[in-house]
């Protein structure tokens, strides 16, 4: 078993090496970054899906992108997606399901974790941080998310994926059932 060794420690990443014994005896360093997850939601109101088009302080233009954000470390995935919600939209939900993780890759140890907030209500005004967000929240209709979503206005690779297999498959109305009614 090779042992892997932290040799940086950053705010978003942390770096590791390990060495592995090669078939033909010689030794090679691989790396791993460990950077931490996030946590997206979906959330519904009524049969609108809500989607933050925003801009952050790294971007000079707005875009689509979920609600939701970085987990910080010591902090569980579902307790961070429930806190941005309320952050950025100021609504709650009593009906929240994990739909999907997706792992980002073999050199790169990060999940995204996808929650649905279904029913969403209004509790308190938006909360943003003020040096880092710039989000208007709007409502699509579950047609528009997807197209959102396959056409890389709403970014995420792996749910473009699913959602295109989907299409494919015939099994889009099983997801559109699930977002709205669990």
């Amino acid at each position: 078993m090779t042992v892997k060794k932290k040799v940086f420690s950053g705010v978003l990443f942390d770096i590791y090496q390990r060495e592995q014994e090669q078939f033909d005896g010689s030794i090679k360093t691989f790396e791993l970054a460990d950077r931490v997850n996030s946590a997206l939601v979906i959330p519904t109101v009524g049969d609108q899906i809500l989607v933050a088009y925003q801009t952050q302080p790294s971007k000079d233009y707005r875009y689509y992108g979920f609600v939701g954000g970085m987990v910080p470390r010591g902090v569980e995935e579902s307790a961070q997606a429930r806190e941005e919600l309320l952050e950025e939209t100021g609504m709650s939900s009593d009906d929240r399901s994990l739909w999907k993780i997706y792992t980002a890759s073999t050199k790169l140890d990060r999940q995204t974790h996808i929650y649905v907030a279904r029913d969403c209500q209004r509790i308190a005004e938006p909360h943003l941080d003020p040096g880092g967000e710039k989000i208007e929240v709007r409502a699509v209709s579950f047609d528009e998310f997807v197209d959102l979503i396959c056409t890389d206005q709403l970014p995420l690779t792996h749910m473009r994926a699913d959602l295109l297999q989907m299409k494919f498959d015939g099994t889009l109305d099983q997801f559109r059932d699930f977002i709205f009614h669990g």
